[in-house]
């Protein structure tokens, strides 16, 4: 009987307080990202605008989809929707590098040279305070989520 009062008073507690317990998000127009080359120890604070895609290394294209911030009172936090285009010569179309079987958007303008090939690598959100949760799996690049601004 106890047992019952008390689950019952618990499940209450939470209906009443379940938004309190919500994080709640503001959009933000640009995110900051950390790009690293693995081979080449080459890493870069990048600033990021929503529907603006930046080019790293000539061949990594990252697009920002949509960024959002924490409010001030919650526990600190970024989250970040990106997709990632990895532009690879002709010769390397069937290398190890990972891919997604989705078609490339339509609004992702990617430049090609001659004999290249672009490669859809990630598309998912990544977090700033657990890069472990989602992250771009690829052999030669890494991308982590700073902060939405």
């Amino acid at each position: 009987m106890i047992i019952r009062f008390l689950l019952l008073f618990f499940g209450f507690y939470l209906l009443t307080y379940a938004n309190s317990f919500a994080v709640e998000y503001t959009k933000s127009s640009q995110a900051q990202v950390r790009v690293l080359n693995k081979y080449t120890g080459k890493t870069e604070k990048v600033t990021l605008k929503v529907g603006k895609s930046y080019i790293f290394d000539k061949n990594l294209n990252i697009l920002l989809r949509a960024c959002y911030k924490s409010s001030v009172q919650d526990e600190p936090e970024s989250k970040a929707f990106i997709q990632v285009i990895r532009v690879v010569s002709d010769s390397q179309r069937d290398s190890d590098i990972k891919t997604l079987d989705i078609a490339i958007p339509k609004d992702f303008k990617v430049k090609l040279n001659e004999n290249e090939i672009p490669k859809f690598i990630f598309s998912g959100w990544l977090f700033a305070s657990s890069p472990s949760v989602s992250y771009l799996e690829d052999i030669t690049y890494d991308i982590t989520l700073l902060t939405c601004y």
